[in-house]
This record gives C-alpha cells, structure tokens and sequence, in this order.
C-alpha cells in the first residue's frame, strides 16, 4: 500500500495477510493494477468489496518451517508479504529477485534474525533464484549489487 514509487513502475500488487487486507482495501482499489491475494480464501464480503478490482487468486497456507511452491498456492512460514512475494516468484519460475529498499530493521533487533532465517529456508528450497538487492541491506543473506552494476 506504499505509494512511494511511480505507478507506472508496478505491473501487479501483492498482498496475503487477512486483516491488513481488509484493513488496506480502501487503499488498494485505487490502485490501477491487479492485486495477488488468496482470493478464494476470503470471506464473501470481503470479496464483494474487492468486486470491481482486478485479482489474481494464489492461495496460501502457513507452515512455520517451510517453503512450498505450486501452481496456484504456496505454503509459507508465516503471512508477511514479503515471503508472499518471494512465493509468487517461485511459483512464475523467476531466475532474479532484484528489491529496493529492503534494508532490514536497526542492528540489534530480532526481526533480522527472523527475516535472515526466512530467507535461508527460501534460498534452501530455490538455490537457482538469485535474491540481489541494489540498495544498502543489513540481511547477510541478500547479495548487494550496485543499481548501476546492472
């Protein structure tokens, strides 16, 4: 739901988490691209209100020591977008992963270490994806090549 990147940027929007979901619905049928959400999985209000919005349907169950990827769900360790995302892509079969601004949280603080081990399980599971950021990021697991490397 940021809005800090021009729209003409971004071709699709992702979003799994139930209650931020509703919460941000508002929000995100202003904006003018598909939304991936675990559609048949929402409640039918919810669905009524997303009814005029163009979305993509990719399902999703919680498996806290797991990845798992299939053609129209995935299975993910808990309902953060991100790991949403890195799901999506599996799934698409992407050779890259390029992020911006994923630099992680101040040193010291345990989500890091949580993210960190998210990101080994995905790597574990899709070794031939390369995960690179072009921005500065405090996640050792995240190689970091310059925007003007590409």
């Amino acid at each position: 739901t940021q809005n800090n990147i021009a729209s003409e940027l971004i071709d699709l929007r992702a979003a799994c988490h139930p209650v931020r979901i509703i919460s941000d619905i508002d929000i995100h049928k202003k904006f003018d691209q598909p939304l991936i959400i675990p559609y048949s999985m929402l409640s039918s209000d919810v669905i009524s209100e997303l009814d005029e919005k163009s979305c993509l349907d990719f399902g999703i169950s919680i498996d806290p020591d797991d990845f798992g990827f299939k053609e129209n769900y995935c299975k993910i360790p808990v309902p953060f977008v991100f790991l949403y995302a890195l799901a999506i892509a599996a799934t698409g079969e992407a050779s890259r992963i390029t992020l911006a601004g994923f630099d992680g949280y101040k040193s010291g603080d345990i989500r890091n270490d949580e993210m960190e081990g998210f990101i080994k399980i995905f790597k574990k599971k899709q070794p031939e994806i390369d995960i690179i950021s072009i921005t500065e990021t405090a996640y050792k697991g995240i190689k970091i090549n310059s925007v003007y490397g590409l």
